[in-house]
């Protein structure tokens, strides 16, 4: 890739962060790095392998999924702010890319975040003096 085409990269990537939770048509991104849509796709897919819409969806369930760490907001809520019109046609987006559903997904995270809260003790280190190990395999013993 030579130096245009990853500074137009690197903007339309930027221009998709900072408009994340609002519509961007592939125009308005091609309009905001000055080149065609065609020359965008074109771009993404040798980038990334995917087009710059699979891009941005992809983004979009990234950004969903942080959302789901938050109890204040609703799966229904997370959905809307999305980009889906429903709950369910969100639901099963989420299925699809994650694995699970977004119900099993803020379950999860609960459970990661509750656990990185607990304090371990720090191990104790222990040195054993040299002993023999005798292990038995299929062809006998060995010491």
């Amino acid at each position: 890739m030579n130096d245009l085409n990853s500074s137009n990269f690197i903007n339309a990537v930027r221009f998709v962060y900072d408009h994340i939770d609002q519509p961007i048509t592939l125009k308005d991104l091609a309009k905001s790095v000055d080149i065609s849509v065609s020359s965008l796709k074109r771009l993404f897919i040798e980038t990334t392998a995917k087009t710059p819409g699979a891009f941005i969806r992809r983004l979009r369930m990234e950004s969903a999924f942080r959302s789901l760490q938050s109890q204040k907001d609703s799966i229904l809520e997370v959905a809307l702010s999305s980009g889906f019109e429903d709950q369910s046609s969100f639901a099963r987006r989420f299925k699809e890319t994650f694995g699970y559903s977004p119900r099993q997904a803020r379950k999860k995270l609960n459970i990661v975040s509750e656990l990185e809260n607990v304090l371990l003790d720090e191990p104790d280190i222990v040195e054993l003096t040299d002993f023999p190990i005798q292990s038995v395999t299929e062809k006998g013993f060995l010491f």
